[in-house]
């Protein structure tokens, strides 16, 4: 699914996959005629967005610890990640925000895509996330605690728990019916309830629609003695272009160069360096052609007659 902000001449992308990014391009070219920059959500289990709440932690030392947890859950080294994160609180006890990571080598092949088509990217983040910017932005997390449920992917729903603009709970949960779906929800809300004060909601939204769905929605009303509401307002390209992002994560803040360009970059490093082993391949022969040219005039003639020759010319001054 694509789309085209005109007002910030930046293109809009989502796609679960590098193959889906590329078919999308393929079949919506026209919509991104004259956008060179990009802007890219990412759906899937491939890419990661979660809440930390690090308790005598200093500012400093989150990414770190942060890092060291992106590592353990994806099971790969550090250096085969890239993450970023956003610190919604801190005080002296306890630092709270967010943040998303993903593998290196499945973003470069994201980039890759782009770099075949010669598009900029200038974000990639989590898709989820960019539905919660869009609450955010339409001021749905004002002070109230609600509890929003994404179902717009098959056999997944993404859960999310805010109060007074703060994420308590942000799961991703595979389900295959929607029994266990609703007991994973219920048993989820349950528990940020049990942690938290206050313990209602003053509202659930979901979004999505799925055979079922006004059955679910009665049970969860009924569990939670609350309201609970389609919402259909969504705008997640408009999140994602935004310049006012409430959780500013992307994944290319720390990534300056994407697999195609650096591999452009070794091979024009490649060729400087073959200019400059000819230039001195080149010099080397000319110094020592001069060489032997010196030595020729050198044997040409004795050295007394080359002091006769000084001293005729001193003699005619």
């Amino acid at each position: 699914m694509v789309k085209n902000n005109k007002e910030e001449h930046i293109w809009a992308l989502e796609a679960s996959s590098p193959e889906e990014l590329n078919a999308s391009l393929i079949a919506s070219r026209q919509e991104g005629a004259g956008a060179r920059s990009v802007s890219l959500s990412v759906r899937g289990p491939k890419v990661m967005v979660r809440p930390f709440h690090l308790e005598n932690v200093s500012l400093k030392d989150v990414g770190h610890h942060l890092l060291g947890e992106a590592v353990e859950l994806m099971s790969v080294t550090s250096d085969e990640i890239e993450f970023d994160f956003h610190v919604t609180k801190s005080d002296e006890q306890k630092v709270n925000g967010i943040y998303t990571c993903i593998s290196k080598k499945v973003l470069d092949d994201y980039l890759l895509v782009l770099d075949k088509e010669n598009l900029n990217p200038v974000k990639i983040t989590e898709h989820f996330l960019m539905h919660i910017e869009s609450l955010y932005q339409q001021n749905m997390l004002n002070g109230a605690r609600i509890c929003f449920l994404d179902f717009s992917a098959k056999n997944v729903v993404n859960l999310f728990v805010s109060s007074s603009r703060e994420c308590e709970l942000l799961r991703k949960i595979p389900f295959e019916d929607l029994e266990e779906a609703q007991s994973e929800i219920v048993q989820s809300l349950r528990s940020a309830s049990a942690k938290t004060w206050p313990k209602h909601y003053d509202g659930i939204y979901y979004t999505g629609d799925f055979q079922g769905k006004d059955k679910m929605m009665e049970e969860l009303k009924k569990h939670f003695h609350t309201d609970v509401e389609e919402f259909s307002a969504l705008d997640t390209k408009a999140a994602l272009c935004s310049n006012n992002a409430y959780y500013d994560l992307n994944l290319l803040k720390n990534h300056i160069f994407s697999s195609l360009q650096r591999r452009y970059i070794h091979i024009g490093v490649n060729v400087v360096l073959a200019l400059c082993l000819l230039n001195m391949m080149v010099s080397g022969i000319r110094i020592m052609m001069k060489g032997k040219a010196i030595n020729e005039i050198r044997s040409s003639y004795e050295a007394s007659e080359y002091q006769y020759a000084v001293d005729l010319g001193h003699n005619v001054k």
